[in-house]
């Protein structure tokens, strides 16, 4: 039986994460409810890649248990957008003016200087180069948000796997990434164990 494969899914190489990270990367997405020849089809251009990131649209079911099944990935973001009507514009006053060229004023740079500030950085963070930087604040910010200690585990897991693998200029990033992971999942069992009854209640 003939299958329309554009239409099940799309597969493309990521050149740029590629050079980036040197780790030779892809992008599946799962564009309707895949068959299983459709998906061994898919499975089989994932070999020539060490990093894949699969996109289940619509989070079909059958996709995420077929992944789940055959596959060590792992939930990293889910994605939502939101849509606004706008029947109408609003017009802006006539008399109204915009001033986009506001000197330096010391007082509101001040404001930011305080323990708690989040435009103070992580010393190790802050020492990273910048493109390393940038990823690995995008990457803790999605550690950040995983609640699952297991989830968390399972990518911990794929960056100890990467840290040999990457660019000697990436090695600290992922070093970095690997420790506030470790340091995640402590706290999110610790926490879990602080809120489990102790059996000590009065009979």
């Amino acid at each position: 039986m003939h299958e329309n494969i554009d239409e099940a899914f799309s597969f493309n190489e990521l050149k740029w994460d590629s050079e980036f990270f040197g780790v030779s990367s892809a992008k599946a997405i799962l564009k309707k409810t895949l068959s299983l020849n459709e998906w061994e089809i898919l499975k089989t251009k994932f070999n020539d890649y060490e990093f894949i990131s699969i996109v289940n649209n619509n989070s079909e079911l059958n996709n995420a248990q077929i992944v789940g099944k055959n596959t060590s990935a792992f939930l990293a973001d889910v994605n939502i957008q939101f849509k606004k009507k706008i029947d109408y514009l609003n017009e802006m006053p006539s008399n109204t003016t915009i001033h986009r060229a506001l000197e330096r004023n010391d007082q509101v740079i001040e404001l930011a200087n305080f323990q708690y500030s989040k435009f103070i950085e992580d010393p190790e963070l802050a020492n990273l180069p910048p493109q390393a930087k940038a990823m690995a604040k995008q990457q803790l910010a999605e550690i950040e948000k995983v609640t699952d200690p297991a989830m968390l585990e399972q990518g911990l897991q794929q960056m100890l796997q990467m840290q040999g693998q990457v660019p000697p200029e990436m090695k600290p990033a992922i070093d970095y990434l690997i420790q506030k992971a470790q340091e995640r999942i402590e706290k999110l069992s610790s926490d879990s164990a602080s809120s489990q009854p102790d059996g000590s209640g009065a009979q």
